[in-house]
């Protein structure tokens, strides 16, 4: 009887050791949540620059051909070029969006031109791009013609 005894109270464990395993899960749940969160930063970041990138090979078409082109922002899901009726998308990734931000004259659908015999845009235009937990990151068209990702939205 008395090695029975021996044997089951040395199967169970302690209050302190199930203390410890409850604090290292939360650290390690609490390193993943930091982790998934600059993951989606990082998705918004990306997206903003996949747009830039995709906005720079567009300019330098426009630029070679000497064709002006409208760009507008459709629902939230889509960048839309429009080449004298004949439309180019980009569209956002799953989870990502893309917003007009600003003071918009008109209709939801608005779109700015650009010139490429000027090289700017008319008018200027910041574009809300969101990830998919809540970051965004903003492309930014100036009336000078420039493009470039920001952060932070551009002051007024």
């Amino acid at each position: 009887m008395k090695g029975y005894r021996a044997q089951r109270a040395h199967r169970a464990f302690t209050l302190t050791e199930l203390l410890v395993v409850v604090a290292v899960l939360a650290i390690l749940g609490t390193m993943g949540s930091l982790g998934m969160s600059a993951l989606t930063r990082q998705t918004a970041k990306q997206e903003a620059e996949r747009a830039m990138h995709w906005l720079y090979s567009v300019l330098l078409r426009a630029d070679r051909t000497g064709r002006k082109f409208s760009l507008r922002v459709e629902g939230e899901t889509d960048l839309v070029v429009e080449w004298r009726g004949a439309p180019e998308r980009l569209a956002a990734s799953v989870g990502c969006s893309f917003k007009r931000r600003g003071r918009v004259v008109g209709e939801a659908g608005t779109f700015v031109t650009y010139s490429p015999v000027w090289g700017t845009f008319t008018p200027a235009l910041t574009v809300q791009v969101g990830g998919p937990g809540g970051d965004v990151f903003f492309l930014i068209l100036s009336g000078q013609g420039k493009v470039c990702i920001s952060d932070s939205p551009p002051q007024d």
